[in-house]
């Protein structure tokens, strides 16, 4: 798993790669640390990537309800977007209908930056 971020005004798009696993727990560290880093640095809404993840396991999961419950807490807001590999896990554990999902990284940020 890699990630990878970009910000547009005040959006950040947080883009992972590779399989999110029980190998991954340092990855998934790495990923909340980089969300409390844009937090601090006054960003507030969060674009979440998936396009290019080809499966995940309950670490998946816990790491999303980890950085909803910061992004939250911080009073920010977070989207998915490119989530069909992952949907059905997401949709699964009962995860989905918290989060907007959009088709594409484009969408999800004219949405965000609608929200402003």
């Amino acid at each position: 798993m890699k990630i990878s971020d970009s910000i547009d005004g005040n959006v950040v798009v947080m883009q992972i790669s590779g399989k999110i696993s029980g190998a991954d727990s340092d990855v998934v560290a790495q990923f909340h640390e980089k969300i409390h880093q844009h937090i601090d640095a006054g960003k507030s809404s969060f674009v979440i990537d998936f396009g290019k993840v080809p499966m995940m396991t309950s670490i998946g999961i816990g790491m999303l309800t980890r950085c909803f419950a910061t992004i939250k807490e911080a009073e920010g807001h977070m989207v998915l977007t490119n989530v069909e590999n992952v949907e059905r896990i997401i949709d699964m554990v009962g995860l989905l209908r918290y989060f907007q999902v959009f088709d594409s990284v484009e969408d999800a940020k004219s949405a965000m930056m609608a929200r402003q």
